[in-house]
Protein backbone atom coordinates (compact mmCIF):
# COMPACT_ATOMS: atom_id res chain seq x y z
CA UNK A 1 0.00 0.00 0.00
CA UNK A 2 1.07 3.75 -0.63
CA UNK A 3 0.72 6.27 1.70
CA UNK A 4 0.53 10.17 0.72
CA UNK A 5 0.30 13.04 3.74
CA UNK A 6 -0.49 16.42 3.55
CA UNK A 7 0.72 18.31 6.34
CA UNK A 8 -0.18 22.03 7.40
CA UNK A 9 0.84 24.14 9.80
CA UNK A 10 -1.11 27.83 10.86
CA UNK A 11 -1.39 30.15 13.34
CA UNK A 12 -3.98 30.33 15.40
CA UNK A 13 -5.66 33.97 14.08
CA UNK A 14 -7.28 32.72 11.08
CA UNK A 15 -7.38 28.96 11.92
CA UNK A 16 -10.90 28.72 10.59
CA UNK A 17 -10.61 30.31 7.66
CA UNK A 18 -6.93 27.95 7.29
CA UNK A 19 -9.09 24.72 8.21
CA UNK A 20 -11.55 25.89 5.16
CA UNK A 21 -9.01 26.41 2.77
CA UNK A 22 -6.68 22.94 3.55
CA UNK A 23 -10.08 21.44 3.05
CA UNK A 24 -11.56 22.65 -0.24
CA UNK A 25 -8.31 21.09 -1.49
CA UNK A 26 -10.07 17.76 -0.90
CA UNK A 27 -13.30 18.40 -1.46
CA UNK A 28 -13.61 20.49 -4.72
CA UNK A 29 -9.57 20.96 -5.83
CA UNK A 30 -9.71 23.97 -8.60
CA UNK A 31 -6.22 22.41 -10.26
CA UNK A 32 -6.00 25.81 -12.56
CA UNK A 33 -3.84 25.75 -15.26
CA UNK A 34 -1.45 28.50 -14.02
CA UNK A 35 -1.33 27.11 -10.22
CA UNK A 36 -0.60 23.81 -12.18
CA UNK A 37 2.40 25.64 -13.92
CA UNK A 38 4.03 27.23 -11.01
CA UNK A 39 3.93 23.79 -9.10
CA UNK A 40 5.74 21.96 -12.01
CA UNK A 41 8.32 24.72 -11.47
CA UNK A 42 8.58 24.42 -7.81
CA UNK A 43 8.65 20.53 -8.66
CA UNK A 44 11.77 21.44 -11.30
CA UNK A 45 13.30 23.74 -8.72
CA UNK A 46 13.41 21.20 -5.81
CA UNK A 47 14.47 18.14 -7.98
CA UNK A 48 17.39 20.38 -9.50
CA UNK A 49 18.48 20.89 -5.69
CA UNK A 50 18.21 17.53 -4.56
CA UNK A 51 20.12 15.79 -7.73
CA UNK A 52 23.71 15.82 -5.97
CA UNK A 53 22.21 14.05 -3.18
CA UNK A 54 23.60 10.82 -2.78
CA UNK A 55 20.81 9.25 -0.86
CA UNK A 56 18.72 10.07 -3.99
CA UNK A 57 20.92 7.91 -6.27
CA UNK A 58 20.68 5.31 -4.31
CA UNK A 59 16.95 5.73 -3.89
CA UNK A 60 16.58 5.38 -7.38
CA UNK A 61 19.32 2.63 -8.01
CA UNK A 62 17.83 0.42 -5.88
CA UNK A 63 14.54 1.29 -8.34
CA UNK A 64 16.23 -0.92 -10.47
CA UNK A 65 15.27 -4.27 -8.18
CA UNK A 66 11.40 -3.79 -8.54
CA UNK A 67 9.20 -4.68 -10.55
CA UNK A 68 7.54 -2.18 -13.35
CA UNK A 69 4.24 -2.57 -13.00
CA UNK A 70 4.63 -2.16 -9.33
CA UNK A 71 4.94 1.73 -7.74
CA UNK A 72 7.94 1.29 -5.84
CA UNK A 73 9.52 1.18 -9.02
CA UNK A 74 8.26 4.95 -9.91
CA UNK A 75 10.13 7.79 -9.62
CA UNK A 76 10.48 9.27 -6.29
CA UNK A 77 10.10 12.39 -7.72
CA UNK A 78 9.12 14.26 -11.09
CA UNK A 79 10.66 16.94 -12.87
CA UNK A 80 9.59 19.23 -16.11
CA UNK A 81 10.11 16.67 -18.28
CA UNK A 82 8.23 13.91 -16.89
CA UNK A 83 5.31 16.08 -15.76
CA UNK A 84 5.10 18.74 -18.90
CA UNK A 85 2.33 16.85 -20.74
CA UNK A 86 -0.68 19.03 -22.64
CA UNK A 87 -3.67 16.98 -20.53
CA UNK A 88 -1.65 17.38 -17.52
CA UNK A 89 -5.07 19.30 -15.75
CA UNK A 90 -7.09 16.14 -16.88
CA UNK A 91 -4.27 13.73 -15.65
CA UNK A 92 -4.54 15.35 -12.32
CA UNK A 93 -8.12 15.27 -12.54
CA UNK A 94 -8.34 12.10 -12.87
CA UNK A 95 -5.94 10.86 -10.37
CA UNK A 96 -7.64 12.98 -8.22
CA UNK A 97 -10.83 10.55 -8.18
CA UNK A 98 -9.41 7.59 -8.71
CA UNK A 99 -7.59 7.77 -5.67
CA UNK A 100 -9.16 10.68 -3.27
CA UNK A 101 -12.18 9.42 -1.06
CA UNK A 102 -13.05 10.31 2.44
CA UNK A 103 -13.54 6.09 2.95
CA UNK A 104 -9.85 5.67 2.60
CA UNK A 105 -8.52 8.46 4.42
CA UNK A 106 -7.87 10.29 7.66
CA UNK A 107 -7.35 13.33 9.34
CA UNK A 108 -5.04 13.97 12.27
CA UNK A 109 -5.44 17.91 13.98
CA UNK A 110 -3.38 18.90 17.21
CA UNK A 111 -2.98 22.26 18.94
CA UNK A 112 -3.81 23.55 22.07
CA UNK A 113 -7.38 23.81 22.00
CA UNK A 114 -9.65 21.46 23.92
CA UNK A 115 -10.82 17.85 21.64
CA UNK A 116 -14.37 19.34 21.54
CA UNK A 117 -12.87 22.76 20.18
CA UNK A 118 -10.58 20.97 17.74
CA UNK A 119 -13.56 18.66 16.57
CA UNK A 120 -15.98 21.70 15.93
CA UNK A 121 -13.11 23.33 13.82
CA UNK A 122 -13.02 20.29 11.19
CA UNK A 123 -16.05 18.52 11.14
CA UNK A 124 -18.23 21.02 9.21
CA UNK A 125 -15.03 21.23 6.69
CA UNK A 126 -13.96 17.91 6.03
CA UNK A 127 -17.17 16.16 6.26
CA UNK A 128 -17.84 17.62 2.40
CA UNK A 129 -14.95 15.26 1.40
CA UNK A 130 -16.74 12.71 -1.16
CA UNK A 131 -16.80 9.42 -0.16
CA UNK A 132 -16.61 7.43 -3.28
CA UNK A 133 -16.08 4.08 -1.94
CA UNK A 134 -12.16 3.50 -2.92
CA UNK A 135 -10.67 0.55 -1.62
CA UNK A 136 -6.31 1.39 -1.34
CA UNK A 137 -4.32 -0.73 -3.95
CA UNK A 138 -2.83 -3.44 -2.58
CA UNK A 139 0.13 -5.37 -3.88
CA UNK A 140 0.17 -8.93 -2.81
CA UNK A 141 3.39 -9.90 -4.81
CA UNK A 142 6.56 -9.40 -3.74
CA UNK A 143 7.62 -5.90 -5.37
CA UNK A 144 11.36 -7.17 -5.72
CA UNK A 145 12.54 -9.42 -9.23
CA UNK A 146 13.28 -13.14 -7.50
CA UNK A 147 16.50 -12.67 -9.83
CA UNK A 148 17.40 -9.89 -7.88
CA UNK A 149 17.58 -11.26 -4.32
CA UNK A 150 21.04 -11.76 -2.91
CA UNK A 151 22.63 -9.15 -5.99
CA UNK A 152 24.89 -6.91 -5.20
CA UNK A 153 25.06 -3.26 -6.83
CA UNK A 154 28.08 -1.57 -6.95
CA UNK A 155 28.10 2.18 -8.09
CA UNK A 156 31.08 5.25 -8.61
CA UNK A 157 29.89 8.33 -7.50
CA UNK A 158 31.26 12.06 -7.27
CA UNK A 159 31.31 12.16 -4.19
CA UNK A 160 34.06 11.69 -1.51
CA UNK A 161 32.00 9.30 0.86
CA UNK A 162 31.56 5.76 1.19
CA UNK A 163 28.69 3.81 2.29
CA UNK A 164 27.55 0.34 2.31
CA UNK A 165 23.85 -0.47 1.82
CA UNK A 166 21.95 -3.20 3.02
CA UNK A 167 18.33 -3.60 1.88
CA UNK A 168 15.71 -6.25 3.52
CA UNK A 169 12.92 -7.44 2.09
CA UNK A 170 10.18 -7.69 4.85
CA UNK A 171 6.35 -8.79 4.36
CA UNK A 172 3.93 -6.97 4.97
CA UNK A 173 2.81 -9.22 7.91
CA UNK A 174 4.59 -7.23 10.08
CA UNK A 175 2.46 -4.36 9.75
CA UNK A 176 0.17 -6.11 12.66
CA UNK A 177 3.40 -5.57 15.09
CA UNK A 178 3.30 -1.84 14.47
CA UNK A 179 3.37 -1.44 17.89
CA UNK A 180 6.69 -3.44 19.25
CA UNK A 181 8.56 -1.39 15.92
CA UNK A 182 9.42 -5.15 14.52
CA UNK A 183 10.82 -3.32 11.63
CA UNK A 184 12.87 -0.55 14.24
CA UNK A 185 14.47 -3.41 16.08
CA UNK A 186 15.58 -5.37 13.31
CA UNK A 187 17.24 -2.55 11.89
CA UNK A 188 18.40 -1.46 15.33
CA UNK A 189 20.47 -4.62 15.75
CA UNK A 190 21.97 -4.50 12.24
CA UNK A 191 23.17 -1.02 13.01
CA UNK A 192 24.28 -1.06 16.59
CA UNK A 193 27.61 -0.04 16.95
CA UNK A 194 28.83 -1.40 20.00
CA UNK A 195 31.05 -4.28 21.04
CA UNK A 196 30.60 -7.58 19.01
CA UNK A 197 28.29 -5.37 16.65
CA UNK A 198 28.24 -5.85 12.25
Amino acid sequence: MQITWEELLIGTKIIALNYFRFAQFFVKPLLNPECIDREMKNIESEFMETRSIVAKHNDQLFKLFYHFDHSASNFSMGNIQTLKKDNIQDLLINFYSDHYSSDIMCLVVYGKESLDELQLMVVDKFSEVPKRNLKPKIWNANPVKKYMFGFVLKCKIRSPEHSFIMRFHIDDEITQYYGAQAANLISFLLTHQGSGSL
